[in-house]
């Protein structure tokens, strides 16, 4: 009687048992239980097998030694297998370990990964992991692709959180580990996946990450010191202020005044065309950066002029375009213009890959495009930059179409044509190149993308091409590079002796206060190397980036710890402002920062004001007399009046005044301080003189001009307008 009663209630009851609890383990019965405690989770269903062994029997190693070992330490599993790693790979992907999928998964379907992780190497020696849920055949879509870091010599648990992209048969979806950052032996154990379904939301779910940080981040870092002492030889220079009165006496122990007004180093950003068009905030923002009235000197449009953009008519109207590009010229910012060719059949107009079969009317296509964008009348000689090639060292469709063909080896030499549409479009614009992964991915993966980018770079200087500037994008995530690796690879790059520029840095999914370091860090390396011309964000707020996630402004305008790291940084630590006295030799010197400056003395209760442009490695003098002011007239005895037209766009009247007979001459200077323009007027005679400025070879922008005459100098800002 009691085997029957047993024996019917295992038929009645057996319903009332989850299927999927029957066959679990000892591990996933414990971890389905915490999950339940210390997230209140309860359902969901395995993905790969119930028992922990059979998990991990399913690896799929390549380019790692593997094998089971014994659980050691005080963790819920007891099943573990070792993967190393005996050098790093040229990608991500070349050192990984995969685990197949053991259940169907659908679209939209809410999964939660859950690894426990330890790097056998000591506490201080930090393990590089991608974990990736992806397709196992192309397109290889991916639902989880993130990076993770953590120390040596402990067990870590890992549980992230993700929603499936499409629909997986079994077999046909995989986790995997990529591993091939660098040498190191990585232990995995209590591996599971489940598979919540609609039941939950993917933002319910909880996630576990190990923190992370990056090498180099100590503030006794070695590299500090170096960076430090660079940026003292590099980025600043001496100026000598020298004040005479009236009568052209020296004046002693008079007060003088230096104040910086911008950086000759670029610090710029991305701007969302559509952004600047709808959101005041986001425009008063862009105009005053630092919170105290100087703000970015280039910014580059990040959508508006790219080639399907630019036919389409998106983000915003050709005519808003052009107006976004006004402001930001009239406010002193340089506009980069990104960029003319993506060859790729993703980023192409639809038309060239419907057309790829007919190499002329793709030739065609390209070659109209280039001349019509850099040659269009409200941007030809208007732009800073231009981007002519995006990418090229990883998208290769143009490419790989014309390799073998008639007049192409490897397909290349489209580049060089390419570069030499632009130059005919626009001679006065910079070209560059930019590629991504250079400086990024934890600065060795990305190996055979660097080679690549150096093969095209030398095989365009070989040809010939105007190449005036190398882009590194910057797109930073985990595992970050470390700060000796960042250097190492601007000095490998410098060594084309052509401007380097960091033209898309962002960091994100990171916290706050490692992201507020790591930008503090990365952008004291970059300014501390003499090849380096600029830094731009890929965009400055949160509510206009294109992952939400910007380096300055959260959505709701709280400026962020990296913010605050940005602007203490650019517009304090290396930011000069000044007051000093003359000695007895009616001399003041101070030591700043490059760029441009505002010099007030006060003589004989007077002030005396000018700009200064310091540039260059010496010291660069400058004459103030008590009748030498920027606002002078023509009237005065000495000085330059108010250049007519201005803005101009051809060329310039120039009012000079002269109190006695000598040499004289003019120079322009861009805001950079590169001499520009330089007219030596010759021997004139005392009084008032008019000189006509031509404008060949200034491109849209601030310049200053400076009338130097019998070691005096006066200055007047000039503005072009193309």
């Amino acid at each position: 009687m009691r085997i029957l009663v047993a024996l019917l209630a295992s038929v009645f009851l057996a319903p009332l048992v989850s299927p999927v609890s029957a066959q679990e383990d000892a591990y996933h019965e414990s971890l389905r239980a915490t999950l339940t405690a210390e997230y209140g989770l309860t359902g969901g269903d395995w993905v790969f097998s119930e028992v922990e062994s059979t998990t991990l029997a399913l690896s799929q190693p390549t380019g790692v030694s593997s094998r089971s070992i014994p659980a050691s330490g005080d963790v819920p599993f007891s099943s573990v297998r070792e993967f190393t790693v005996a050098s790093p790979g040229a990608n991500p992907w070349d050192r990984t370990v995969r685990f197949p999928t053991q259940a169907t998964v659908a679209q939209g379907d809410a999964l939660l990964l859950v690894v426990w992780i330890r790097h056998t190497a000591p506490a201080g020696d930090r393990a590089h992991i991608e974990p990736i849920f992806e397709r196992t055949s192309s397109p290889y879509e991916k639902s989880l692709q993130t990076a993770v870091e953590f120390d040596g010599g402990v067990w870590q648990q890992l549980i992230l959180p993700f929603e499936a992209v499409d629909d997986y048969s079994t077999g046909s979806a995989r986790i995997q580990f990529n591993m091939a950052f660098k040498t190191q032996t990585l232990e995995i154990g209590g591996l599971a996946l489940l598979n919540y379904g609609a039941a939950v939301s993917v933002g319910s779910l909880p996630e576990v990450r190990p923190a992370a940080s990056y090498d180099g981040r100590d503030s006794a870092a070695a590299w500090r010191a170096d960076a430090a002492s660079r940026i003292e030889t590099h980025r600043k220079a001496n100026m000598e202020i020298r004040v005479r009165d009236a009568a052209g006496n020296v004046v002693a122990d008079a007060p003088v005044s230096v104040r910086m007004k911008q950086h000759a180093f670029l610090f710029g950003t991305a701007v969302s065309a559509s952004a600047w068009v709808e959101n005041t905030r986001f425009r008063n923002e862009l105009a005053d950066i630092s919170g105290k009235g100087p703000t970015f000197t280039v910014a580059v449009l990040e959508n508006s002029l790219k080639w399907d953009a630019w036919e389409a008519n998106w983000p915003t109207t050709m005519d808003r375009k052009l107006e976004l590009i006004d402001w930001l010229l009239n406010q002193g910012i340089e506009v980069r213009g990104h960029n003319l060719v993506w060859p790729n059949w993703q980023y192409l107009p639809d038309d060239l890959e419907a057309n790829q079969s007919n190499l002329s009317y793709i030739s065609d296509r390209v070659t109209r495009r280039i001349l019509d964008a850099a040659g269009h009348p409200s941007l030809k000689g208007r732009l800073r930059d231009w981007d002519v090639i995006n990418e090229m060292a990883h998208v290769k469709d143009l490419q790989n179409l014309f390799a073998g063909t008639p007049g192409y080896t490897d397909g290349t030499e489209l580049y060089t044509e390419w570069f030499e549409l632009a130059a005919q479009a626009d001679p006065e614009a910079r070209l560059f190149v930019n590629e991504y992964g250079i400086v990024s991915d934890y600065g060795l993966i990305a190996e055979s993308t660097r080679q690549e980018y150096e093969r095209i770079i030398e095989g365009l200087i070989q040809d010939g091409a105007k190449l005036d500037g190398l882009g590194i994008q910057g797109h930073m995530k985990l595992p970050l590079t470390p700060m000796d690796s960042v250097y190492a690879v601007l000095e490998r790059f410098s060594r084309f002796e052509i401007p380097l520029s960091i033209t898309e840095y962002d960091l994100s999914n990171v916290d706050d206060d490692l992201a507020a370091d790591y930008l503090r860090d990365f952008l004291t390396m970059v300014f501390s190397h003499p090849g380096v011309e600029s830094f731009l964000m890929w965009g400055f707020w949160d509510g206009a980036h294109w992952f939400g996630d910007a380096p300055l402004f959260d959505e709701s305008w709280q400026l962020k710890a990296s913010g605050q790291a940005f602007r203490d940084l650019v517009f304090d630590e290396w930011w000069t402002e000044a007051d000093v006295q003359t000695g007895a030799d009616g001399i003041a010197t101070v030591r700043g920062y490059k760029g441009t400056y505002e010099v007030t003395a006060v003589v004989n209760g007077q002030p005396v004001s000018q700009q200064l442009v310091l540039a260059g490695d010496a010291t660069t003098e400058m004459t103030l007399t008590a009748t030498n002011t920027d606002r002078s007239d023509p009237g005065s005895s000495f000085g330059l009046g108010a250049i007519y037209p201005n803005p101009a766009s051809v060329r310039a009247q120039v009012p000079i005044a002269l109190d006695s007979a000598g040499p004289v001459s003019l120079t322009v200077y861009d805001l950079l301080g590169r001499r520009v323009a330089f007219d030596n007027m010759g021997f004139l005679t005392p009084g008032e003189h008019t000189l006509e400025l031509g404008l060949e070879g200034m491109t849209t922008g601030v310049y200053l001009a400076v009338l130097t005459a019998g070691g005096r100098s006066a200055t007047r800002s000039l503005r072009v307008f193309r």
